[in-house]
């Protein structure tokens, strides 16, 4: 309110609390007063309908996101613009004018353009606004830094040139996707993906439909090969047969190198860059041969005459029993190194039956021998190469003498078989037709399996055990 004069002031009407004729009452200071009666009368407020005379501009990409002016009357703050039947970002200016971020569209073209009113009523501009393709720029590459790496990839680069667009220009290399990431428009940060090979391919940026090549821009290249160097075998000499483990010292070996001992390949398993563990394959000849690692990329390291095949000698340390009956049949175990499988055992000259256990005991049939005491127990290897020891032959204890209680068939022509059935017969018995021994199968104390030895007509028929025993004596006929 503002005094003016003792008969005027202005007055700033408040709001009502409905439409019709009011009082209006002025109170001086002094207490007096003085009231218009329905003086003053509230109407109703004048109400029109929004509407959209323009868009400025009325063109853009179909992405969206640009900024416009809908330009019309009647505009309230909280009316919303909805452009192709897509709410829009709305920015109140005035009663004549909105800003809004365009939605982006479904399809290029022309779209209407809508004002939605507090109650949510819409006044529409038809095909008041138009969508249009978007139009990438053709990119260029001016360089590539680095322009090479390893065929395993994964080398960050800079692709530079001009033209590029955020979240639009990818890159290939070689053909290959790579991760990009755009910097600004003239350069792209690049993870180099795995080549296939060495050597240099094409590097490409494509906008879309918009693609510039760099032929041969990029190049993939091996990783440089270490010198490999071997400097000690330990232990550095060792049996021909191989087998033996040793350690191989050197610098820059890798996982999956291999080892040869002269032109043979070793079981070897990595340690670390310095050490690498061997079995030492069998050797072609006796002497020394270099040893090599070859690495997986290529790089080799030798260490000429580093080892060493020794001629491998037999010992003897014990006999297990060390004596048995001289009828021989007993079983004794010979301890000591180097053994191999095929070894030849004779006691006293006469070969025994020999079963190979390990490197450092054979299992052996004691032989006959028809006298008793010391004799030379000999393992002889495959190369020559003997030990000896002493065993000694027992009288052991009396047997009873062979007898023979049948035979079939009691006629054959030579080389047949007969069976000499008795008692006590041995491993060890020999089986004589007329004095002519012939080749007898042991089957157990009570048979014999014989072939018939040369001969012809009736002779008689007796089995002698290894302590000189003699049996009874049956005919049988040569046929």
């Amino acid at each position: 309110m503002s005094y003016i004069s003792s008969t005027e002031m202005s007055v700033q009407v408040p709001a009502g609390d409905a439409i019709g004729s009011v009082d209006v009452t002025v109170i001086n200071t002094d207490g007096q007063q003085v009231t218009l009666s329905g003086g003053y009368t509230y109407i109703a407020p004048l109400t029109a309908d929004p509407e959209i005379t323009s868009v400025t501009p009325n063109t853009g990409v179909i992405t969206g996101g640009n900024q416009v002016y809908v330009n019309g009357k009647n505009f309230k703050t909280g009316m919303t613009i909805f452009v192709g039947g897509k709410q829009a970002s709305t920015t109140y200016v005035s009663t004549t004018k909105f800003m809004i971020t365009v939605p982006a569209g479904d399809n290029v073209g022309a779209v209407d353009v809508a004002v939605a009113d507090l109650n949510n009523k819409f006044f529409t501009l038809a095909t008041a606004y138009t969508y249009t393709a978007v139009q990438y720029p053709i990119p260029t590459i001016t360089s590539i830094v680095p322009n090479t790496g390893l065929v395993a990839g994964g080398e960050t680069i800079y692709v530079n040139g001009t033209n590029f667009v955020n979240g639009i220009s990818q890159v290939t290399i070689g053909g290959k996707p790579a991760s990009t990431t755009y910097m600004s428009r003239t350069s792209l940060m690049v993870i180099v993906p795995a080549g296939d090979a060495p050597g240099k391919v094409d590097v490409k940026v494509t906008n879309v439909t918009n693609e510039v090549v760099l032929t041969q821009g990029y190049e993939y290249t091996l990783p440089a090969i270490k010198p490999v160097t071997v400097t000690t075998v330990s232990p550095n000499q060792g049996k021909v047969m191989g087998g033996d483990i040793v350690y191989i010292y050197g610098t820059n070996f890798m996982s999956g190198a291999t080892v040869t001992f002269g032109s043979n390949i070793a079981s070897s398993t990595y340690v670390n860059a310095t050490t690498i563990k061997a079995t030492v394959p069998a050797g072609t000849v006796v002497g020394k041969v270099d040893v090599t690692v070859t690495n997986p990329d290529g790089g080799t390291g030798t260490l000429p005459q580093g080892y060493l095949y020794t001629v491998v000698t037999p010992t003897i340390t014990s006999l297990s029993p060390n004596h048995g009956n001289k009828a021989g049949g007993d079983v004794i175990y010979v301890n000591g190194t180097n053994f191999e499988s095929g070894a030849n055992v004779t006691i006293n000259g006469v070969n025994a039956s020999v079963t190979f256990m390990n490197s450092t005991s054979l299992k052996v049939t004691v032989p006959s021998s028809p006298t008793i005491g010391d004799v030379p127990l000999v393992v002889t290897l495959s190369n020559g190469q003997s030990a000896s020891a002493t065993f000694t032959y027992d009288n052991g204890p009396v047997l009873p003498a062979p007898k023979i209680t049948s035979m079939s068939p009691t006629t054959s022509p030579v080389g047949s078989l007969v069976y000499v059935n008795g008692l006590n017969f041995a491993s060890t018995s020999k089986v004589y037709f007329g004095g002519v021994q012939a080749t007898a199968v042991y089957m157990n104390s009570k048979s014999l399996k014989v072939t018939v030895p040369s001969g012809s007509g009736v002779v008689n028929v007796t089995v002698v055990n290894a302590d000189g025993q003699t049996s009874n004596a049956l005919t049988f006929t040569i046929n």
